[in-house]
């Protein structure tokens, strides 16, 4: 017969840290607890008779935290992606020496730097964000009325005609 596990309040912080900084999964989290996964989730049901609110409630303020710091780590990825970075790469050799390390530049992404000025001053830069996802459209297996359908999100004529002219030259090169 298993012993069962009696709650401790240091789980409570031991739930968020296990969530907000190792990002583990709720098997994970009862492997460290030493308790059975199943008494976990029953302390953290509210119908439960065995529903511990205070675990609850750090649980869900992980998982709340937990998503705003994938949200600002994804964020500062993006930017760093957008504007390029340096990075240093070290070359070991087999008993893990190093023999050299070179400073080297990654270069920013256009998509990136696109989708931020989108976002940020989206009167000034959406256009450029739906002229890259017209680029990707296969227009050779459509007809005239789908693409003009296609191109009607483009309020600007002249980007209009800039693009129906760009899509006929790529259906003349797929044709010869």
């Amino acid at each position: 017969m298993n012993k069962k596990t009696k709650y401790r309040k240091e789980f409570e912080k031991l739930i968020y840290e296990c969530i907000v900084d190792k990002f583990m999964y709720l098997k994970d989290i009862a492997k460290v607890m030493n308790v059975n996964y199943d008494t976990l989730n029953e302390w953290l049901k509210v119908d439960s008779k065995y529903f511990k609110s205070e675990l609850s409630e750090s649980y869900h303020r992980a998982l709340k935290d937990k998503q705003q710091r994938i949200i600002e780590k994804t964020q500062e990825q993006l930017y760093k992606s957008a504007w390029g970075y340096e990075y240093k790469e070290v070359k070991q050799d087999s008993q893990g020496d190093i023999i050299y390390t070179v400073t080297k530049q990654a270069h920013p992404n256009a998509k990136a730097c696109l989708d931020i000025l989108a976002r940020l001053n989206p009167k000034e830069w959406d256009n450029s964000i739906k002229i890259i996802e017209v680029e990707k459209n296969n227009y050779d297996n459509m007809t005239e009325e789908e693409i003009d359908r296609e191109l009607q999100q483009f309020k600007d004529e002249e980007l209009l005609q800039m693009l129906r002219d760009e899509i006929e030259k790529e259906k003349n090169i797929q044709r010869s």
